[in-house]
Formats: C-alpha cells, structure tokens, sequence
C-alpha cells in the first residue's frame, strides 16, 4: 500500500500543492488586475443612449468631429470642378464653320445679286442678320478674307481653353477688347464679333480625375478643429445618444480603446508569468525549504 502511494506521488507529482500553487496564485493575481482595469473603461458606442453620466476625469484636448466635417463640406462647397476641353464639341463646331464660309462663298461666286429669297433662306438656316449676309457676300474679297482670317484665328485660339456656360459673356467680351486693339475697320469688326457671338459654345466638360485630386487636396488642407474638455465636465448625459465627438472624447480619456485589449491582455500574462517564475527559481535555489511550507506559500 506504501509502494502504490509513493508510485501514485512520484507520478502525479505535477498535481501536488507546491506545483499548483503558482499557477492558481498567477490566475488569482490576473483576475484582481484584469477586474480593476475593466472597471476603468465603459462599454459604449456610437448611437447608443447612455444609461449613466460620464464625466472627465482630467483635463483633454479632442478633435471636434462635428466641427471638422462641418468645415469640411464648405471647403467641398465652395470648391470649383476642374474642366478640360472637350474636343467632340471643338470639332463640331470647326465643321459646322467650315460649312457656314462654304456656303458663303460659293454665293460670292454666282450671281452679282442674291435673290430675297435665297438670302432668307440663308439667313434662316445659318441665323444671322442680314446685314451680315450682305457684308459677307458683297463685300470687297481683301475685305471678307480679312473677315475670315480673324474670326478663325480667335475662335481657333479661344477652343484651346474651356469654356463654360456661365464664362460664355466673359469670352465674348474678351474678343470684343481683342477686336478694339486690332483696329480693324468698323465693318470688319461687327461681322467678326457677330459670327463670333453666333457660333461660339461651351465646350467645357468637368475633368473627374483632376476634380478628384483637388477634393482631396483641399480636405487634407482642413486642419482638425480643436475643443477643450475642462476636467469635471459631463461628456455623456444620462439619456442621451452618444455622438461621434463624444465618442473620440472617451478615447482620448482612455475609457474606450478596446482596440489593443489582447495586447494588454497578453502583457499581464506575460508580467504575471515572468514575476512568478523568478520568483519560484529564486526559493528554489537559495531556500528550497520555503516551497513546502505550505502555509508560507498561502500567506504570501
């Protein structure tokens, strides 16, 4: 009966009270810590009502979420599309002008005088004064290739650059200056600023790549809007749902950030483990006597 009960000791060695001691005492020391340090955190999110107050307990600098997104839209709001030129547009428009001086100068070539009806015709289909049509049509050729030349060199110049809708005034005083600068005769000018205001159209589309890149560009340079919270002020009221500033206040107290929670998690583990290990190699090696006193090792 002695033999089985120092077999049975001698193989469930690892079940004895000195044996088990340190890890029960480890687990007993974790539970303790891992308690205190839970009851430092809450548990809530966004969009939830808050069952309690929770007041700061120092003194913080947060971003205001609310503030921040709020510059953020009237810096979007303000922001202006970048456009390019859209070139279907330029070419329509170059062939359709090209059509219009084809069509004129095959009238400057036939009969000396276009009959009222043609020039009706004519007027009504290109739409413009006749006025125009007889200064088009009768006018000396150095005087209409004049004409010609210089509403194609402006139109030609302008289409490189986008044009919008609401710009399209802006453009068509621009070319009037251009025309008061070259001082060009009277006649020479009103026809070119006529076929000018006549076939100029926006030919501006919204650039999605470049428009993009200004968006971004212009929300990175929102810089975060900044709001104190004064120890002792209520962040959370009893009843109310939580918000996103709110939130990023308990963060920053540090009574949210579940985030890392298996990273202290592993920490205390390892602490624990670590003291407690050089704790048994140290009774151990200088007072082995120590590990059997089983009421040393309860009371310590």
């Amino acid at each position: 009966m002695r033999d089985l009960r120092e077999i049975l000791k001698s193989k469930f060695a690892f079940l004895s009270f000195r044996t088990l001691n340190f890890p029960l005492y480890g687990i007993v020391l974790f539970s303790i810590f891992w308690f205190f340090y839970a009851l430092q955190g809450v548990n809530v999110q966004e969009g939830e009502v808050a069952g309690f107050d929770i007041v700061a307990s120092k003194t913080i600098e947060i971003v205001d979420v609310e503030k921040t997104e709020e510059l953020k839209r009237q810096v979007l709001s303000n922001l202006i599309p970048e456009y390019r030129v859209d070139e279907g547009i330029n070419e329509d428009l170059k062939k359709e002008v090209n059509e219009f001086f084809v069509a004129v100068e095959e009238l400057r070539s036939g009969t000396p005088v276009v009959s009222p009806q043609v020039q009706d015709v004519f007027c009504g289909k290109w739409k413009i004064t006749r006025g125009t049509f007889e200064r088009l049509v009768y006018s000396r050729e150095e005087e209409y290739q004049e004409m010609k030349n210089t509403f194609l060199g402006l139109l030609v110049r302008h289409l490189f650059q986008p044009i919008r809708q609401e710009d399209f005034g802006k453009t068509i005083l621009e070319v009037n200056t251009e025309l008061e600068e070259m001082r060009l005769p009277a006649e020479v000018s009103q026809v070119v600023s006529f076929l000018f205001y006549r076939f100029l159209k926006p030919n501006a589309i919204v650039d999605s790549e470049a428009t993009q890149k200004k968006r971004l560009e212009a929300l990175q340079s929102v810089k975060p809007v900044l709001r104190t919270i004064p120890r002792g002020t209520v962040i959370v009221s009893r009843g109310k749902v939580i918000t996103a500033s709110e939130v990023k206040a308990l963060e920053a107290l540090g009574l949210l950030g579940r985030e890392h929670l298996w990273v202290r998690l592993l920490a205390l583990v390892l602490l624990i483990g670590g003291c407690l290990s050089v704790e048994y190699y140290y009774l151990k090696r200088f007072d082995p006597a120590l590990l059997n006193r089983h009421a040393f090792l309860l009371l310590r």
